[in-house]
């Protein structure tokens, strides 16, 4: 999986000749793993008011 979002990082970058790749792949395995098994958000409870919250202030790694 986290390979897969770092090809879409790369890809993103390539595409808008813009990014940091080093700062985004850093955090790429502490996301995955705080949205797959910490955080209380799926599609599905999206507009929920009881969900989780995540804020990135890693700005170069957005």
């Amino acid at each position: 999986m986290n390979n897969d979002l770092r090809l879409k990082i790369t890809e993103m970058v390539k595409r808008s000749g813009e990014g940091h790749i080093p700062s985004s792949f850093s955090i790429v395995d502490i996301i995955e793993f705080l949205y797959r098994k910490v955080l209380r958000i799926t599609p599905e409870t999206v507009d929920s008011e009881d969900r989780d919250y995540f804020i990135l202030s890693k700005g170069h790694g957005c």
